[in-house]
């Protein structure tokens, strides 16, 4: 874990809630008769939804911007 930098505590809340939350997404499939669109019907399932695609996505986007070392926010100003 040193060596790719991972936080130990993301690490521990990551094993000990993925089978939870597994578990409970199973729950909600068993429940709803494998219909995946309870997930996005009701607003609040559709906001943590999205919110957790966004932290997942923009922290790639991050990451990747980075690591590319060409990569500039800064627009080019040309001296005379």
């Amino acid at each position: 874990m040193r060596v790719y930098d991972i936080p130990l505590v993301s690490a521990v809340m990551g094993l000990v809630l993925g089978p939870i939350a597994e578990q409970q997404f199973r729950r909600t499939l068993a429940i709803s008769h494998g219909d995946m669109s309870v997930l996005v019907t009701r607003p609040v399932c559709a906001l943590l939804l999205f919110s957790s695609a966004a932290v997942l996505f923009g922290s790639r986007l991050l990451w990747s911007k980075e690591a590319d070392p060409t990569a500039s926010d800064s627009i080019p100003v040309e001296r005379t």
